[in-house]
């Protein structure tokens, strides 16, 4: 009668809830490793301004001791390692960025999918 067709309503109801409740969960989840990457990728990107800073910085000095390369050529030498240490931090600095990037395109498909399916439960619950 009136009371199962209720019943079997609010059940149905509560389901769909739960349904609802576990797709904003996962949807939450994958929110939070997206700001996890940013966070990450931001950090690169701070590594490779530092590296470009110290490879600057080395520059300038190769330029003021190639001016005074009479007065040793020692000076020289260590700021063309310096140059070399920071372009190699530079390259691997670059390469977290890409891993970084291509790891955050990941996880927005991932939470792209998952919002579409949340919506298409929404509308299936509806």
């Amino acid at each position: 009668g009136l009371a199962n067709s209720t019943r079997q309503m609010t059940e149905s109801i509560a389901q769909q809830l739960s349904t609802v409740k576990s797709a904003s969960e996962g949807a939450v989840s994958v929110s939070r490793t997206i700001v996890q990457e940013v966070d990450a990728l931001n950090q690169s990107t701070t590594a490779i301004a530092s590296s470009m800073e110290q490879q600057s910085a080395a520059t300038s000095e190769i330029g003021r001791n190639a001016q005074q390369a009479a007065m040793g050529t020692e000076e020289v030498s260590t700021s063309i390692d310096a140059v070399q240490q920071a372009s190699a931090e530079t390259s691997r600095a670059s390469d977290e960025v890409d891993r970084a990037a291509s790891n955050l395109g990941e996880r927005a498909g991932t939470l792209r999918t998952a919002v579409d399916d949340f919506l298409a439960e929404v509308r299936t619950a509806a």
